[in-house]
């Protein structure tokens, strides 16, 4: 769940940003892709990040760090597009994170999960593929189901991910330190 909310996030922001940066802010479309290669920026830090400390702190440690990052800008992408607090750069600026920290989570709990079951590590790396895809096509799935001419669609789901993200770190957590039955 940990992994497959923030992958669902990255979804939703994909759904929504179109129309949310150019129908709602009026972002010229040509502009659209800079705002949106912002996130890969993002993505590309977090996973070099990644590298850099992964063999030091463990995947368990950045799973940790890295979901709490996920529920706060999460939040604050659902505060900034409910209240309209800071406008257009808020939002991208907290988008930022949430997206940024999707790779760091994807990588670092399929990790774990092949650890967790080393005799079926590609069928669990697999299922954990499939699970990411299915969350993200509920999460488009919502994001037009919340849609209106604002970002409150975006945000509540958004906000959702990162909500279940957290809770999912907790169940990561709590199985980490369960024995495995195989």
């Amino acid at each position: 769940m940990c992994g497959g909310m923030a992958f669902a996030s990255m979804f939703a922001y994909i759904t929504a940003t179109p129309f949310v940066y150019i129908d709602y802010f009026h972002v010229r479309p040509q502009y659209y892709g800079l705002l949106f290669g912002l996130n890969i920026v993002g993505i590309i830090i977090g996973n070099v990040i990644n590298t850099r400390f992964v063999g030091r702190l463990g995947a368990m440690k950045i799973i940790s760090a890295v979901s709490f990052i996920s529920v706060a800008a999460s939040l604050a992408v659902a505060f900034v597009a409910l209240t309209g607090l800071g406008g257009l750069w808020s939002i991208v600026v907290c988008l930022f994170f949430v997206v940024g920290v999707v790779g760091l989570l994807s990588a670092n709990c399929t990790t774990e999960l092949m650890h967790r079951y080393p005799r079926n590590a590609g069928a669990a790396a697999a299922v954990f593929g499939a699970m990411q895809l299915a969350l993200g096509a509920l999460a488009s799935l919502a994001v037009g189901v919340f849609h209106d001419v604002s970002p409150h669609g975006m945000g509540i789901v958004i906000g959702v991910c990162g909500v279940l993200t957290f809770a999912g770190r907790t169940l990561v957590l709590r199985s980490h330190a369960a024995p495995v039955k195989v």
